[in-house]
């Protein structure tokens, strides 16, 4: 007989067991991903970071601050009397003996898009900088530059709009003695214009080409001294690097409203001061130029050329006529090292109607000559020795007991500053 054994207890419970642990798998593996999930072959997607808002600037960060000392020691050859007089047709030196020329102190703000620039002058050669501002109540006279500034676009914009007292943009040379080639300015600058009070608007117009326009009251004055303003321009090409030619006109009445009146006759009374009638109607003309080389890394050489002519009054004949002096100079630089350099200036100046060389009131040719040495042992420290000849073709430099033609002065001078 033949036993049929079939499937027992034991083996039905293993086969349900099985089919019960093997179905999840299954729905697992057959089951498509839910339409909300991300396919399988792709990454998820990312959330984008936050951007970082840049920190407000605070006051100390956008304004910038600057101070320098000019001091120095000064021998004029002739001995003239008295000594506490300013060495002729050098604005900023005495006779003889140590002396401060002045301090400053600088404050500005980037027009980022508005700024603002303030320079203050202390020092006993404020008053020659400065001019009438120093008779001015309320201290406008220790302001070198003191103005507002806009610029539209913000910090890289090609438009910079400027309101108030500002340095002239004419000439080579200026009042900051750090900033020029040698110690001593020359006497071309001293006839040429030191600062405008008025509108300015400074144009990039490329590369290539900058140009300035002026509105202003008209030479060294704050408080115009008449009711005509003054109009100029400036066109400067930098047609490589290193090489600037700038071009200037300024036109405008200079003449003040009301004048010292002319000496009586013999027995007459002086009328004392008078109105100075037409002064708005006679104009001063200006025209500058100016090339800036810098031939080498080590060498730069500098031409300027300035010619005026103005309508005055003639006292012999009552009416007008016309006056004119012009005026040229070379400078050149050469630096030996980061410490010594040496620089020359050279300039002629021809004032047939006696307009600019004052105190003489006649036709007079003058030539200086200028010889520098520099050291600068330290950045912020700069000592210059000028050796100076001047020569004119009339006596018009004191002497101790007379005059003379010529005039030689030794100075030294000493600035420390901070940048």
């Amino acid at each position: 007989m033949h036993t049929n054994r079939g499937l027992g207890a034991g083996g039905l419970f293993g086969l349900i067991t099985l089919a019960l642990t093997s179905v999840p798998a299954l729905a697992s593996a057959q089951t498509p991903p839910a339409p909300s999930d991300p396919a399988p072959d792709q990454p998820p997607t990312a959330t984008p970071a936050p951007v970082a808002k840049e920190p407000e600037k605070k006051w100390y960060d956008v304004l910038n601050l600057g101070a320098f000392v000019d001091t120095y020691y000064s021998q004029n050859w002739n001995a003239p009397k008295p000594n506490t007089g300013t060495n002729l047709y050098q604005p900023y030196t005495a006779h003889a003996g140590f002396g401060l020329a002045w301090v400053g102190l600088d404050a500005s703000v980037d027009p980022d898009p508005v700024g603002a620039v303030m320079q203050l002058r202390f020092g006993p050669a404020v008053p020659n900088l400065t001019l009438g501002d120093s008779a001015i109540p309320g201290g406008i006279g220790f302001v070198q530059n003191g103005y507002v500034s806009w610029r539209p676009s913000g910090k890289d914009g090609k438009l910079t709009l400027i309101a108030g007292k500002f340095d002239t943009v004419y000439g080579a040379e200026v009042a900051q003695s750090q900033l020029n080639f040698n110690y001593t300015r020359s006497a071309l600058y001293s006839a040429q214009p030191f600062f405008h009070t008025g509108l300015r608007a400074d144009i990039q117009v490329s590369d290539q080409f900058a140009l300035k326009l002026l509105a202003v009251n008209g030479w060294n004055n704050t408080i115009d001294n008449n009711s005509g303003k003054s109009l100029g321009a400036q066109l400067s090409v930098t047609p490589a690097e290193g090489y600037v030619f700038s071009l200037g006109y300024m036109g405008g009445p200079e003449e003040s409203d009301y004048v010292a009146a002319p000496p009586p006759a013999p027995g007459g009374v002086s009328p004392g001061i008078v109105r100075n009638v037409g002064n708005d109607s006679r104009m001063r003309h200006l025209v500058d130029i100016i090339g800036d080389m810098k031939l080498t890394p080590d060498f730069r050489v500098v031409v300027n050329g300035t010619y005026v002519t103005q309508t005055v009054v003639d006292p012999a004949n009552k009416s007008d006529k016309s006056v004119s002096w012009f005026g040229a100079e070379l400078l050149a630089r050469y630096a030996f090292s980061g410490v010594w350099a040496a620089a020359v200036r050279g300039e002629y100046i021809k004032d047939k109607d006696g307009l600019v060389t004052a105190p003489n009131t006649k036709a007079l040719s003058l030539v200086t000559g200028t010889l520098t040495l520099e050291a600068a042992p330290h950045k912020n420290l700069v000592i210059r020795l000028d050796n100076r000849l001047d020569l004119a073709d009339a006596e018009v430099f004191s002497t101790l007991h007379a005059t003379s033609k010529t005039q030689f002065t030794t100075t030294l001078g000493i600035v420390a500053k901070t940048n």
